[in-house]
């Protein structure tokens, strides 16, 4: 009778550590999937604000501080 209780103890706690397990990990892989929409989020503004610089003409870039290169990109006035 008592291993019968062991054993439904042991197969208690077996099944909370999987039950455990697998709540951590959909919770991990609810973190990595926020994490990954945050990034794309994050580059697709970068995006947008690079596409908006690069329609300024020289005159509205010198009034905010830039100035563009020779080659097109844009760097910080001295």
């Amino acid at each position: 009778m008592m291993s019968g209780h062991i054993s439904i103890t042991h197969t208690t706690a077996c099944q909370n550590g999987i039950q455990q397990a697998l709540g951590s990990k959909s919770a991990r892989t609810g973190n990595l999937l926020m994490a990954v929409f945050d990034r794309l989020i994050t580059a697709y503004k970068r995006h947008q604000s690079r596409r908006a610089i690069l329609r300024l003409n020289d005159s509205q870039l010198r009034d905010i501080g830039l100035e563009r290169s020779f080659d097109g990109s844009m760097c910080e006035r001295n």
